[in-house]
């Protein structure tokens, strides 16, 4: 009866439970006010500590800004020209001028609740002079009298100000600093502007005691806030339990006080309440006391009559076990009985089974070897003997040792002594054959009674010759011998571990073998396999004997060197060393073939350090591989350790790739157009040009998306498809009148004018729109046609044969060879807006333009100026005979719907021109 207990005890028990219930609820009544308490102080420390971290992102934010202020263009193109000598008359000047009006857009755009953020943006240069100033002509402040301060962030109490700086570099050397100047008492706007009506105040103090209150609100007793700087920080204080404050105005309104500290401390914001408006009404504790009693009264009257049952039901209880020991001592007499007729039953079962037992060992396909405690053997069955090759008669006159290799009788002897002594015991054992010949079983044996000794053996191998064989294909690269990957990340991860341990340096170096595919290509795959055979070779004889070689796949093998040290510095060196052994060894020569002359090759080689197991195996293989690219970007035969900026570049670059190949698929690719004109200002034609164009961002700059598609490839199917759309384009102007004479440039990327199926792809694309082919014209940079002059000058004849044109882009800015231009077969050169830009102001500039200009006209060649932004520059060119133009004076690039032709020709009258609006 399990509840019998309980219900002769209820009545204790419901007083003990009423008891807890009481003293839980008292007790979280207790705990629940302490808890107000505490959640109040918390909730008052987190909006105080909330309204600093404001204050101090404010003022990360200026120097933020500061340092913003220092990358913008403007400084760049002023610290260029001025390392190119250019003098403050003439140019210097106005970039400075440009530089103020960049500071001024950027004061009128930083507002803090509707007001101005900074009162003034100067930049100094090294030497501490003024070059920069938005407020010119106003005093300094007195910490800028003597240049640029040299303090990040500076607060400035005794004006009132906040000053911001950071310095310029250009580079790699430091051209002089950025200042912001701010109001001080801006920092108050974060300050909770509904404190008072809530019956607290709160104050921004800075280190020396000043008070910075909102504007148009009062200050409390001024010689009180002298002394809120001895607040402890971030601890809620009482002010009587601070003498400097508790005879002040302060104490008499406040009772608790709370200082948070603002940016390394400089400025603090403090709290002041009374104790009612944080804590509130809390209940008495002595009520709680008082009550706490109750449940003792009351377990103390239950327990009590409780001992008077008690008395009466242990009389009855001695009746009741009197009659259970009568009962007992019955069942043990059947009990009795039972376990005879059972017993009887296990004998007979016994007998039957050691039948069976037997009948099992005779016919069991695993070998059994019965031996005794010497190492005798007392009992086999056939399977053994056909195990061994021995008849049964000759096994029981042998020994467990006479089954064992020369070289195993001692592991023998100690197998059977740890059965003996285990009881079980189970390996994998080797045994000599009657005929000699050796074998692998798998011995499974147990002690038996009498101190004997059972073995149950298989035979297994042919399944470890098996298992071998697989190990070796599975972590063996089978052409080098060497470990493959999955060896390689094994062995990686236990040198990481070991390092850990030890804190000790190990290197990873991944190389690759320069210009392997042109071996492979040119000598077959069998004389490569012969390469890589014996770089392995190579590379295993001059490591350590700790050190991993791997293949992990192609002409790429990686060195794991491990306990290069504990400093950094003195493992790299020691990681370069071995690097720079692995290049002294393989840059030897290779006999690959027999009567053949040495094969000479080299190996680009990628380093990255590891410490432990800071990082994981697979960014440690990624460091080793972009560091290999970098020695192969450096020219190969060259070795690179992992460089951060390096991957963050190539994982920019994987980024931006994948999003180009992306707006391929999705039409974000679109044509704008630039107008061409010439000396009357008429529209003669127009350069197509690729935008990118993301649907859900900024347009992509022509300057980064063009070289990574000339890299990937992607330039060529663009370049098709530029082609194409300029055909179409074309086709429609040729069905209107007024358009039907102009003429379309398309630039032509290197890499696309060096495909096999060029010209016939273009003579499709012709064909196909059926356009005047004379009016399409292909621009070309010096790149393309410098490289492979004699295929170049073939392909741009059969081309002209189509009726196309070709113009020289960006004339004079690369190598311009004249030898190779009178033999080009080109219409039209254009001088770069490089030299087109201070055509007026340098006389550099203005002789190359007249010499290219004069070149061009003995050539019979048209030239196109780009870059033409001013009348001055089209009037210079005008007189120095250039006749055509192209520019935002003319027009900017703009998509097809916006190209229109101009509706007032350009005129001249006496040298003063009239420009005719081309949107």
């Amino acid at each position: 009866m399990p509840f019998l207990p309980l219900r002769r005890h209820w009545m204790v028990l419901a007083a003990a439970v009423l008891s807890c219930y009481l003293v839980v609820l008292l007790s979280n009544a207790y705990r629940s006010q302490s808890q107000l308490r505490d959640a109040a102080e918390a909730r008052l420390l987190a909006e105080s500590h909330q309204t600093a971290v404001l204050m101090g992102d404010f003022l990360e934010d200026l120097r933020r800004f500061a340092a913003d202020l220092t990358e913008i263009h403007e400084i760049e193109t002023f610290l260029t020209n001025r390392a190119l000598g250019m003098s403050m008359r003439y140019g210097l000047n106005a970039n400075l001028a440009a530089l103020e009006a960049s500071f001024q857009a950027k004061l009128a755009q930083k507002r803090l609740l509707g007001a101005p953020v900074y009162a003034r943006i100067l930049y100094f240069d090294q030497d501490g002079t003024l070059l920069a100033d938005t407020r010119p002509g106003a005093p300094l402040d007195p910490h800028l009298a003597a240049g640029a301060p040299s303090e990040r962030l500076l607060i400035d109490e005794e004006h009132g100000r906040i000053l911001a700086s950071a310095p310029v570099m250009y580079r790699g050397n430091p051209s002089g600093k950025v200042v912001t100047l701010s109001r001080l008492d801006l920092l108050s706007r974060y300050l909770t502007s509904s404190a008072q009506e809530l019956g607290f105040r709160q104050l921004l103090v800075t280190a020396s005691g000043r008070p910075l209150n909102q504007p148009g609100k009062a200050l409390p007793d001024a010689s009180g806030l002298l002394s809120l700087t001895e607040i402890p920080p971030e601890t809620l204080v009482s002010l009587d339990g601070l003498p400097a404050l508790s005879d002040t105005v302060l104490s008499e309104a406040f009772d608790l006080a709370l200082r948070v500290p603002v940016a390394q401390g400089v400025l603090s914001v403090v709290t002041l309440l009374p104790g009612s408006v944080l804590y509130g009404h809390i209940t008495s504790r002595a009520f709680l006391y008082f009550a706490s009693m109750v449940p003792v009264i009351l377990v103390a009257v239950v327990l009590v009559i409780a001992r008077m049952r008690r008395r009466a039901r242990r009389l009855e209880a001695d009746v009741i076990e009197s009659n259970r020991n009568r009962a007992e001592l019955q069942g043990r007499n059947d009990a009795l009985t039972a376990e005879i007729a059972r017993r009887k039953a296990l004998e007979t079962r016994l007998r039957e089974s050691e039948e069976r037992y037997r009948t099992y060992i005779e016919h069991a396909p695993e070998g059994v070897f019965v031996a005794d405690s010497a190492g005798r053997l007392v009992d086999v069955n056939p399977s053994a003997c056909d195990m061994v090759g021995y008849a049964s008669a000759e096994l029981l006159g042998m020994s467990v040792t006479d089954l064992a290799p020369p070289d195993a009788r001692h592991e023998h002897l100690r197998t059977l002594e740890q059965v003996l002594d285990k009881g079980r015991y189970e390996l994998e054992i080797d045994l000599r054959r009657k005929d000699g010949s050796q074998i692998v079983g798998s011995l499974r044996a147990i002690t038996l009674p009498g101190q004997l000794v059972m073995g149950f053996c298989v035979d297994i191998t042919e399944r470890k010759r098996a298992e071998e064989q697989i190990h070796s294909l599975a972590y063996f690269d089978p052409l080098t011998g060497l470990p493959n990957r999955r060896l390689l990340l094994d062995r990686l991860s236990q040198l990481m571990a070991a390092g850990s341990r030890r804190q000790e340096y190990g290197a990873l170096l991944m190389l690759d073998l320069d210009h392997f595919k042109d071996l492979n290509d040119t000598q077959g795959h069998d004389v490569g396999d012969r390469l890589l055979a014996e770089v392995a070779r190579r590379l295993t004889a001059r490591v350590r004997a700790d050190d991993t070689v791997a293949r992990i796949g192609g002409d790429e093998y990686v060195i794991v060197a491990g306990e290069l040290g504990t400093v950094q510095a003195e493992a790299a060196l020691q990681a370069e060393q071995i690097a720079e052994k692995i290049h002294r060894v393989l840059d030897r020569p290779y006999a690959l073939v027999e009567g053949r002359s040495l094969h000479h090759s080299a190996a680009s080689v990628g380093v990255a350090l590891f410490c432990g197991q800071e990082l994981s195996v697979d960014q440690i293989l990624k460091q080793a591989d972009v560091a290999l690219y970098q020695a192969k970007n450096a020219g190969r035969n060259t070795v690179r350790f992992f460089n951060p900026d390096m991957q963050a570049a190539i994982e920019a670059r994987a980024t931006l790739e994948a999003a180009l190949r992306c707006a391929i698929e999705c039409d974000e690719l679109q044509l704008y157009y630039q107008p061409q004109v010439d000396r009357y200002g008429r529209l003669v034609g127009a350069e197509a040009l690729l935008r990118w164009l993301p649907p859900d961002g900024e347009p992509v700059s022509p300057v980064r998306f063009i070289p990574l598609a000339e890299e990937t490839g992607l330039i060529i199917p663009i370049g098709y498809w530029v082609l194409e759309q300029a055909c179409a384009q074309l086709r429609l102007w040729q069905e209107d009148p007024r358009m039907r004479g102009l003429t379309l440039s398309v630039n032509v990327s290197a890499r696309q004018f060096h495909q096999p199926d060029l010209v016939s792809q273009v003579r499709e694309t012709v064909a196909i729109s059926g356009i005047d082919a004379t009016r399409l014209k292909l621009e070309l940079t010096e790149s393309v046609v410098l490289d492979r002059v004699e295929q170049v000058i073939a392909r741009m004849r059969n081309l002209k044969m189509l009726g196309l044109g070709f113009s020289l882009d960006d004339f004079g800015t690369g190598y311009s060879s004249l030898s190779y231009l009178k033999r080009l077969p080109l219409d039209q050169v254009k001088i770069d807006q490089a030299f087109v830009r201070d055509i007026v102001r340098d006389h550099n500039d203005a002789a190359i333009v007249r010499a290219v200009l004069a070149m061009s006209q003995s050539l019979g060649l048209n030239v196109v100026a780009e870059g033409v932004e001013t009348v001055e520059q089209r009037d210079f060119l005008l007189q120095h005979g250039c006749e055509l133009f192209q520019g935002y004076l003319f027009g900017k690039p703009v998509p097809i719907d916006a190209l229109s032709l101009p509706q007032v020709p350009l005129t001249t009258d006496g040298g003063s021109w009239a420009i005719a609006s081309c949107q």
